[in-house]
């Protein structure tokens, strides 16, 4: 007797069990898709510091996380593709001082809109020191101990829209660097 009725208690839980799995999937079918714009979204995260070492070449470099939105999921290139699609431009000068390309995504579900995080290697640069300072570039100076990187990212995916353009924080550079 009391292996019939744990029998049944077992039979009882695992219909239960197989029930509550079917009303999960049957939910998850009425799931609508994320609704983002066809354009690329991008907002900033974060950057892993607030300044780096002037210099030409790879002395000093920052991680900058962005996110992003896209909704016809266009916005990774092509394995084949060779130019860049996310841009870091210096907001003063008008100068790209990073250029990106994003990795292929997995088309597989992108045309309903895909989201997601890239963290971006940032290099630094030389010093932009003003007209009255008579130092050459990227030559520590003392009489322009620091100066202020202000940055902005966009992407561009592959259908040619731009997205927005986010401003990043303050990098600041360190100029006097003897």
């Amino acid at each position: 007797m009391t292996v019939m009725n744990f029998t049944a208690h077992r039979y009882s839980l695992l219909t239960s069990i197989a029930a509550f799995g079917m009303f999960l999937l049957g939910a998850s079918g009425c799931l609508q898709p994320p609704d983002f714009p066809l354009e690329p979204v991008v907002t900033f995260e974060s950057l892993s510091r607030d300044s780096m070492i002037q210099g030409s070449l790879l002395e000093d470099s920052i991680t900058v996380t962005l996110s992003f939105t896209d909704g016809d999921g266009d916005i990774a290139l092509l394995e084949n593709d060779t130019f860049s699609n996310v841009f870091l431009e210096n907001r003063r000068t008008g100068e790209t001082v990073g250029s990106f390309k994003i990795d292929p995504i997995p088309e597989m579900g992108a045309e309903n809109g895909i989201s997601g995080d890239i963290a971006l290697r940032v290099f630094t640069t030389c010093c932009d020191y003003p007209p009255f300072v008579l130092e050459f570039p990227c030559q520590p100076s003392r009489a322009f101990p620091v100066d202020t990187l202000l940055l902005e990212a966009f992407i561009i995916d592959r259908a040619g829209n731009e997205s927005n353009r986010v401003n990043l924080p303050p990098v600041f550079l360190i100029c006097d660097n003897f």
